[in-house]
């Protein structure tokens, strides 16, 4: 027989859902598991911004910016900062993944209890961060492509000087990161909820944004809109404007001002992050219904299962 909890009725629709639908069905299964959602964000995430913090504070103490740093300098404070921040986006991924599997038991009509959620986050952690290194060799083989594109162009029609040349890599760039973000959205959901590897994760999630993508695109940016735009407005006010996008935003203000502006920054994202993994698995869903007929697979398996409690 099945549980009360198993029999409780999905608040992902396991049919076809529009623009709108998507957004809405995000915000049903945050509000839902609350609780459960925030406590696998701050306890993922936590660390991450604490790595990231000691990142910008060593390149902020480094004295970097004068002219007397020599290469040896550079190179120590440099290799010390990308440890840190390969450390803290190492744990964030292992959190976004724990997210993943919380949405993807409540799918299931399970509880995103926090135990299970992150045993699978470890469990799945390879494929994870092989995903990450294979998206950051395709970003740079982009990169090197478009380099030499323009590289060529600029020799053949002549000069186009520094601002035709970065006018150009824009041009070429933009649309490229369209295609790839929009490509790419289903690789974490592939790998938790299909347990696929790194390349059949992307195989996959291409396969699946295909005849989307610019569907895709618009509701990722949404997402990453809601996660970003809080963080931001709090560094405003804290830091003033101009300072947001420092580069050393830890050598602009006093350390305990940085670090409690990095404990807000914990707070909301911590709020703003499951809302962005829910699209991201809403979108998945959504895809395999459009694709795959993912709904009559959903609907088949409750009869047999039906069929078994009976």
């Amino acid at each position: 027989m099945l549980s009360g909890q198993e029999r409780s009725v999905s608040v992902i629709p396991p049919r076809p859902l529009d623009f709108g639908e998507i957004l809405d069905a995000a915000f049903q299964v945050y509000r839902r598991d609350f609780f459960d959602y925030t406590v696998i964000a701050v306890v993922g995430l936590a660390p991450s911004y604490v790595a990231l913090g000691i990142a910008e504070s060593r390149l902020g103490a480094s004295g970097l910016g004068g002219d007397a740093a020599s290469a040896a300098q550079v190179f120590s404070v440099l290799s010390s900062m990308v440890g840190w921040l390969a450390v803290g986006a190492t744990i964030a991924a292992v959190a976004w993944t724990a997210l993943a599997a919380g949405i993807a038991a409540r799918a299931r009509d399970r509880r995103p209890a926090f135990a299970p959620s992150y045993r699978q986050a470890l469990g799945r952690a390879p494929a994870v961060l092989g995903a990450g290194v294979l998206a950051v060799l395709c970003v740079a083989l982009v990169m090197v492509g478009v380099s030499l594109l323009v590289g060529i162009a600029g020799a053949v029609l002549g000069n186009f000087g520094p601002v035709g040349v970065g006018v150009a890599i824009l041009v070429l760039m933009v649309p490229a990161a369209v295609w790839f973000m929009s490509s790419t959205f289903g690789v974490l959901p592939a790998i938790v909820v299909e347990k696929a590897g790194p390349f059949n994760a992307f195989r996959r999630s291409f396969r699946l944004a295909g005849g989307a993508r610019l569907r895709i695109f618009g509701l990722l940016c949404i997402a990453w809109i809601m996660l970003t735009l809080p963080s931001l407005a709090l560094q405003s006010i804290a830091y003033g404007f101009s300072n947001v996008f420092s580069t050393e935003p830890a050598a602009a203000v006093s350390a305990g001002k940085y670090w409690l502006v990095s404990l807000g920054s914990l707070a909301i994202g911590s709020v703003t992050t499951p809302l962005l993994v829910s699209c991201m698995m809403l979108l998945y869903y959504d895809r395999r219904v459009r694709v795959e007929a993912y709904d009559l697979e959903v609907a088949a398996g409750a009869m047999g299962v039906g069929s078994l409690g009976r």
